[in-house]
Order: structure tokens, then C-alpha cells, then sequence
């Protein structure tokens, strides 16, 4: 890294202060705690318990009340989070394999295409094994417990949660009877999570060394970010977006391991709210 841009970034974490963003927050909760409309059936006599809907319906939304979950959520900071579930597609295999995410916190109307998001074709998709990156597609198939970014997987960044608006109403609709839903969990969109992590229901954040402590608040812009031999500025500043781009590579070393290592990555802070996402622009470089 150049020496301005080492200034740069200094520079920058001084005259934030007090600006700190989230490191690797996460709320989990299970399928079956919410509050489930009339068509749910709860499984519990194996484990895990899981929810399942009596009935299929292919449209767009939900179509009525007794079809939607709502969960209340309480989150520990503000930030974007992005939504992990672990599902299992049954039998039917891409008749089984579909429900809707609510578009955005708060209530939804069941009839409204607008207030829904499909997830649909996950019949193919999602990851198993414990060292497994929660990120991307995957390849895991049916009739298997697995984990998935349903966030990623819609395309959408994420939910973001207000200083002041901690607690969060969250809702899910019905769709294919033949999938069965575990656990949900929330986690920071700038933190990558494996199968173990989700599992545990929590991503533990990096070891800070005694040459990364700051006499202020410390600001993790990436959870692993290492150089590469074609790289040069390391740092923008949008004045007027109010907004830092950061790039750096991934090493095999750091968080997420050989799987992410070489991943060229953009992270844009915001000024205003102190958070952070991370882009991944360009797999696997030699570096």
C-alpha cells in the first residue's frame, strides 16, 4: 500500500470518531417461535423441529393470512443484515421448493405481489458441510438439512436496521407444501458465515492484534482484505455520496479460508449511518 494511502485511511478513521460499524451481529430464531397463520403445521416429534405449509399455491404472494409467519426481532446495533435460513426440499424436488420473503420489515398484506419476495428453484441450491462459506448459490440438493443467503439468493443487499428502530417485525410466506423450514438467521451483510457458524448461531469476529488497536473506535471496513500485485489506489472518498470505497483481495489466512482466497473485493462505507457493504468484483485473482 502506498504511503498516502495508508495517511488516507488514517486520516479518515480520525475525523469519523465516533462512527463504529457492526461486527459480525446476528439474531437467530427458529421457524416455529413465530407467530404462524392457521395452514403451518409444526413438526416436533424429530429433531429439528421444523414448520411446513398443509397446502401448495403457486401464485405470486401469499394469498391469504393463514399462510404468513411473522417473527418479532430485536437486533443488536443498527446495520444491513442479510437473511439466512436452513430449509429442506422434499421429495418433489422443484415442487417442493419455494416461499416468499417479506419485501422489507414490517407487516405485509397477503394479497399484494409487491409486499413479497419469491424464492424459488432452491431445490439445487444451498451448502452442507461445516467449513462451507454460506455465500453464492451452492450445490447442495434435496432431502438434506442445508443453509443458504436467501438474501443473496433473491439479489437483494439485505435489511437495514435504524439506531432507532432496533425491534423488527419479519414475515415469510407459504408457498410449496413440500418444504420444510428450521431456523432463520440475520447476520451482518459485511460478515461472511459458515454452515458451523449458522449452526452455532453466531460468527465470531476476527482476533484483533495489538498493531490494529486505535486510540478511538476502530472501523472494520472488510473481514479479510490483503494486497494484490495490481492494485494501486486503495481508497476513494465520494464527497458528496458521503461514502468510502475500500479494495483489497481476500487471503486464504483470513476469514472464510481458501474458498474466498484471491476474491477481489469493494466495501462501501457509509459516512452516514456507519455501515458497511462488501462486493465481491472479481473471483480468484493471482495475487
Amino acid at each position: 500500500m502506498r504511503v498516502e494511502n495508508r495517511l488516507l485511511i488514517v486520516l479518515l478513521l480520525a475525523l469519523l470518531g465516533p462512527v463504529l460499524s457492526a461486527l459480525a451481529d446476528a439474531v437467530t430464531f427458529e421457524a416455529e417461535s413465530g407467530s404462524l397463520g392457521a395452514d403451518w403445521a409444526v413438526s416436533n416429534t424429530t429433531s429439528p423441529a421444523f414448520i411446513t405449509i398443509k397446502s401448495n399455491y403457486a401464485g405470486n404472494n401469499p394469498s391469504n393470512a393463514t399462510r404468513v409467519a411473522s417473527y418479532t426481532l430485536t437486533f443488536p446495533s443498527a446495520g444491513t443484515y442479510q437473511l439466512y435460513a436452513r430449509i429442506r426440499v422434499g421429495a418433489g424436488g422443484y415442487d417442493d421448493d419455494s416461499l416468499f420473503l417479506g419485501n422489507g420489515f414490517g407487516a405485509k398484506t397477503s394479497t399484494l405481489n409487491s409486499d413479497w419476495i419469491l424464492a424459488n428453484g432452491l431445490a439445487s441450491v444451498g451448502f452442507t458441510a461445516t467449513n462451507d462459506i454460506v455465500t453464492g448459490a451452492g450445490t447442495a440438493g434435496s432431502l438434506v438439512w442445508k443453509w443458504i443467503n436467501l438474501s443473496q439468493y433473491v439479489g437483494s443487499p439485505g435489511l437495514t436496521v435504524s439506531a432507532g428502530n432496533l425491534t423488527q417485525t419479519f414475515q415469510i410466506g407459504a408457498r410449496e407444501d413440500g418444504l420444510a423450514l428450521d431456523q432463520f438467521l440475520f447476520g451482518t451483510a459485511t460478515s461472511t458465515f459458515t454452515v458451523a457458524e449458522l449452526d452455532a448461531g453466531s460468527n465470531m469476529p476476527p482476533v484483533v492484534e495489538p498493531r490494529d488497536l486505535v486510540a478511538g473506535n476502530l472501523i472494520q471496513f472488510n473481514d479479510n482484505g490483503t494486497w494484490c500485485w495490481f492494485q494501486d489506489e486503495r481508497a476513494v472518498v465520494d464527497v458528496g455520496g458521503g461514502k468510502i470505497v475500500v479494495g483489497s483481495v481476500a487471503s486464504a489466512s483470513g476469514r472464510g479460508g481458501s474458498p474466498r482466497e484471491g476474491d477481489v473485493e469493494a466495501s462501501i462505507f457509509d459516512l452516514a449511518n456507519g455501515t458497511s457493504q462488501r462486493y465481491t468484483t472479481l473471483r480468484a485473482c493471482s495475487y
